[in-house]
């Protein structure tokens, strides 16, 4: 398994793959946390406050092609994007405002489990 080569600047995420090209993904807001996970980086924007935008965080392949976006859901807040990201097992977990946690596989995008906490 080889290691997913990328730099943030701000907005800009930019993917160098096995041939040293440069692949960029300009996303709407800041990128806030960017997390390999074998052959994904999973990539969790910030978004402007009030901007009601939930589904903030995505799977983009080695070519930084978006291959999945966590899916809507519906939400305790109106804005309630997701702000935490954690990895077990191979398996990714995102946190958002109102207390969701999502289990998520992070080569497909498929929720595994869902739970409410706070």
């Amino acid at each position: 398994m080889s290691t997913i080569v990328f730099r943030i600047q701000d907005k800009r995420l930019i993917v160098t793959d096995r041939d040293n090209q440069n692949h960029i993904v300009d996303f709407l807001w800041s990128i806030a946390e960017v997390r390999p996970i074998a052959s994904v980086l999973v990539v969790m924007l910030e978004p402007d406050p009030g901007a009601c935008y939930n589904e903030n965080v995505f799977g983009l392949n080695e070519d930084a092609k978006i291959i999945w976006q966590i899916p809507p859901r519906r939400h305790v807040s109106q804005d309630s994007p997701y702000t935490g990201l954690s990895v077990s097992d191979a398996e990714l977990t995102a946190y958002n405002w109102s207390g969701r946690q999502l289990t998520i596989d992070p080569s497909t995008g498929a929720v595994l489990s869902e739970t409410i906490g706070k």
